[in-house]
C-alpha cells in the first residue's frame, strides 16, 4: 500500500478536513486518534502533501505531478517536519520537539508549515511540556498534526488544545473488500484479532500471530488444567518475550467480553469460549490490570524469565480465585 493513496475508510475523516478547509476552519493543531493499522500517519501525510500541493485545485487532491508533491513523497519537503522515536520502541525526547517548534517559526517556502508527531504517546513528559508550549503560543501559519493510537496517555492539556478527528474501524463488510482488492484475502482471519483495522490485520497475518494466538490459548488451557506448571508455560514463550504480555493483555479482553455476555473478536474453535467458563468477572479485571502493570515492568526488566512467570502464574491465580468464588456462590 503507498501512502499517497487514499484509503476508503478515511473517506467521512476526509470529507471533514476538505469542509474544514475550505471554510478557512482548520485548526492550528490537530489530533488523529485511533486503533492501530487504521492508517492514521497515511492520512496526516496525505493531508501535508494535499496541503502543500501547488495545483491541488478544487478537489482537495494533490496533483503528483508539482514540485512541492514530489519534495514530499522523497521526504525532502523544507516545509514538512516529521518527528517520531528514532529507533523503534524509543520514545521522542524534548531535544526533537524544541527543534520542531522552532523549525514551524521559520519562514515557509511553499505557503505553510506542518509538523506532524507520530505516535504522540511516545513524547516523554518533559517532551509533552516542550509541546505545550508550542500549542500555546502556535507560530503562525502552521499546522500541528499529532497521531495516537493511545491518546488517554496524552497529558489533558494537549488533547484539550488540539482539534479530535478520530478514525474508527470500517465494518466489516469494507475490510474485506479491500483486502481482497488488496490481494491478501487470507488476512481476513486476523481481522478480528486487528479490532477490525484492515492494517493491522495484515501486519498481524505477516508476523505469525495467528499461529501465537492459537499457542496461546493451548498454554492457558494447559495451565487451567494442570498438564503444565507456571515455570514451564513461561519456558515455552521465552523466545516471545516482550511480545507476550500485550498477547495475553488481547486474550484477556476477548475472555471479559464473553463473561459479559457479548461476542469475542475472534474465537475459531470456540476455545476462547471454553477459558472463559467459569471465570469471574471481577478477578478477571484485577488481572488485566496486574497484566498492565507488568507490561511497564517488562520494558525495564533486566529478566525476562520472572515476568513471565508471573504473567502465567496471574493467570493459574484467576482460574483458582474464580473457582473459590463459584463455590461460594
Amino acid at each position: 500500500m503507498v501512502w499517497t493513496e487514499a484509503l476508503p475508510w478515511h473517506a467521512e475523516a476526509w470529507d471533514q478536513l476538505r469542509r474544514r478547509e475550505e471554510q478557512g476552519r482548520l485548526p492550528h493543531a490537530l489530533l488523529i486518534p485511533g486503533l492501530p493499522g487504521l492508517g492514521k500517519r497515511s492520512l496526516a501525510r496525505r493531508l501535508a502533501l494535499t496541503l502543500l500541493c501547488e495545483r491541488r485545485g478544487a478537489e482537495f487532491r494533490p496533483c503528483l505531478q508539482c514540485r512541492s508533491c514530489h519534495l514530499l513523497v522523497q521526504g525532502a519537503h523544507p516545509d514538512l517536519f516529521v518527528v517520531e522515536p528514532e529507533e523503534r520502541g524509543k520514545q521522542i525526547g524534548i531535544d526533537q520537539v524544541r527543534a520542531l517548534g522552532e523549525r514551524l517559526s521559520l519562514r515557509s517556502q511553499y505557503g505553510r508549515r506542518l509538523g506532524l508527531i507520530s505516535p504522540a504517546e511516545a513524547m516523554t513528559v518533559a517532551a509533552a511540556n516542550a509541546l505545550l508550549k508550542t500549542l500555546e503560543e502556535p507560530p503562525l501559519g502552521a499546522l500541528l498534526v499529532l497521531t495516537s493510537a493511545r491518546p488517554m496517555l496524552l497529558p489533558a492539556t494537549i488533547r484539550s488544545r488540539c482539534q479530535q478527528l478520530a478514525l474508527v474501524a470500517p465494518a466489516p463488510p469494507q475490510a474485506r473488500e479491500w483486502l481482497r482488492q488488496l490481494g491478501r484475502p487470507e488476512a481476513e482471519q486476523t481481522l478480528g484479532l486487528a479490532q477490525g483495522a484492515p492494517l493491522q490485520a495484515l501486519q498481524l497475518l505477516e508476523a505469525g500471530a495467528l499461529e501465537r494466538w492459537r499457542a496461546l490459548l493451548a498454554t492457558l488451557a494447559q495451565l487451567r488444567s494442570g498438564r503444565i506448571g507456571v515455570v514451564a508455560a513461561a519456558m515455552q514463550w521465552r523466545e516471545a518475550g516482550r511480545e507476550l504480555i500485550p498477547l495475553l493483555q488481547a486474550v484477556c479482553l476477548d475472555l471479559a467480553r464473553l463473561v459479559a455476555g457479548a461476542e469475542a473478536r475472534y474465537d475459531e474453535s470456540g476455545q476462547l469460549r471454553k477459558l472463559a467458563a467459569g471465570l469471574d468477572a471481577y478477578e478477571l479485571h484485577v488481572y488485566l490490570e496486574q497484566l498492565l502493570e507488568q507490561r511497564r515492568h517488562l520494558e525495564h526488566a533486566l529478566n525476562e524469565s520472572l515476568v513471565l512467570e508471573s504473567a502465567f502464574g496471574g493467570w493459574l491465580a484467576l482460574v483458582q480465585k474464580s473457582r473459590t468464588a463459584e463455590a461460594r456462590a
